[in-house]
């Protein structure tokens, strides 16, 4: 009996040991606050999406992030996960949504109240270590 007890309390030993150095390994990179405001043709973007996607050709690495964009504006918080370095962003755009009317429309007419895409567009930055906050892209419709 007192070898078994050895066991299991050697066996429980190791078993906190090794926990403890896992958990003492390097925690996750902290990401930085991003924003600025995005337009097309001299006008904001009602709304879309970023992507940024981490630039491998130029030594950068991480996962891709999604950020939103409202009313010509977007902002990323340390916890999206956006590191410092260079990015491709990808841009998705749309226009401003015309109010619909109350009540039936026909349906050859609901065209005129779906959103209007102004295109895709792409860039390449980089991000500096402490983040920036006052990007701003500003594209012409048709040139990419």
């Amino acid at each position: 009996m007192t070898n078994l007890f050895r066991h299991y309390k050697l066996n429980s030993i190791l078993l906190v040991c090794c926990s403890a150095l896992l958990g003492c390994g390097p925690s996750s990179p902290v990401g930085v606050n991003v924003g600025g405001t995005v337009s097309v043709n001299g006008q904001p973007s009602s709304y879309g999406s970023i992507n940024f996607a981490p630039d491998i050709d130029q030594g950068n690495s991480g996962p891709t992030v999604t950020v939103m964009i409202a009313e010509g504006k977007f902002s990323a918080d340390p916890s999206q996960g956006i590191l410092p370095g260079q990015y491709k962003l990808g841009f998705d755009l749309y226009g401003p949504v015309a109010q619909m009317p109350e009540g039936e429309i026909a349906w050859e007419d609901r065209v005129k109240y779906e959103p209007k895409h102004l295109g895709n567009f792409e860039q390449t930055i980089e991000i500096p270590a402490d983040g920036k906050t006052d990007f701003v892209f500003e594209f012409t419709k048709g040139r990419r």
